[in-house]
């Protein structure tokens, strides 16, 4: 009687620690650029949170600058200017300026009843560290201020971003 031995299928120990080896080979290539791409969105996702915060602010300012009359620039770091008058005829001055709190700079915004303006509220939001807002005024026929902002987006230092915004604006109404 003759034994036909079956010939076993299946993989051997080497061909196993081979295979191993190089699917976490893949796997590390394939984490660190899952890694990366992640962090990149994180910082667009910062960029785009912060630019549409200080475009928010920027189309405020420009809006009411607009409409606002008698700009009064304070060492091209602060405008205010005669926002409009109350039903009682009393006038309401507006003023933006660029404050340093706690080490972040912000654009500010305050509101008074003469051309001195003391209160002053954020307008920009806490992830946005403003470098720098500076106005220049070009006194002609309709006076036009120009707008300049500088700042970074992100807390985290890796993932921080730089970005400049700037806008001219028109007065509508002659002074």
């Amino acid at each position: 009687m003759k034994k036909i031995f079956a010939q076993q299928k299946g993989f051997t120990l080497v061909e196993m620690v081979v295979s191993l080896g190089i699917f976490s080979l893949v796997m590390v290539v394939a984490m660190g650029a899952f890694l990366k791409i992640s962090d990149v969105n994180k910082r667009a996702q910062n960029v785009k949170n912060a630019v549409n915060n200080v475009n928010f602010t920027l189309e405020a300012m420009s809006r009411e600058l607009r409409t606002g009359t008698k700009y009064v620039l304070d060492n091209s770091h602060q405008v205010t200017f005669l926002a409009y008058y109350t039903s009682a005829g009393s006038p309401v001055y507006y003023s933006y300026r660029f404050a340093n709190v706690g080490g972040r700079g912000v654009i500010q915004k305050g509101s008074s009843s003469s051309n001195v303006v003391t209160s002053f509220t954020d307008a920009t939001a806490p992830s946005v560290n403003i470098k720098s807002l500076d106005f220049i005024l070009f006194p002609d026929d309709h006076a036009r201020l120009a707008i300049f902002i500088a700042g970074e987006a992100g807390s985290i230092e890796k993932l921080k971003t730089s970005f400049g915004v700037q806008t001219t604006v028109s007065q509508r109404l002659k002074d």
